[in-house]
């Protein structure tokens, strides 16, 4: 998978999923992106799974439509939700 994020973002990712995990707090992430060839309006886009990865020379641009359905349904069955920056490319 091509990402931004380095091996020490990705430790302190799963650090976190463990401690919610733990306490029994829901995490979720995405399941599906939006891909594009450049972080530009202008880009070609596509889709990836978290399964099939995201293809060389593509970028994660926003969340999938399959991530879109999880998400709308547990936020609108949620009391409370920490939002930690936003889904997509800003």
């Amino acid at each position: 998978i091509n990402t931004n994020c380095n091996s020490k973002g990705a430790e302190s990712v799963q650090k976190l999923v463990d401690k919610a995990r733990a306490r029994r707090v829901l995490f979720v992430l995405s399941t599906d992106f939006v891909t594009g060839d450049e972080y530009s309006s202008k880009a070609n886009t596509g889709h990836a799974t978290v399964q099939e990865g995201i293809s060389k020379g593509w970028h994660g641009l926003d969340i999938g439509p399959e991530s879109v359905h999880r998400f709308k349904d547990m936020i609108a069955g949620s009391r409370t939700i920490v939002w930690s920056g936003p889904c997509s490319v800003y």
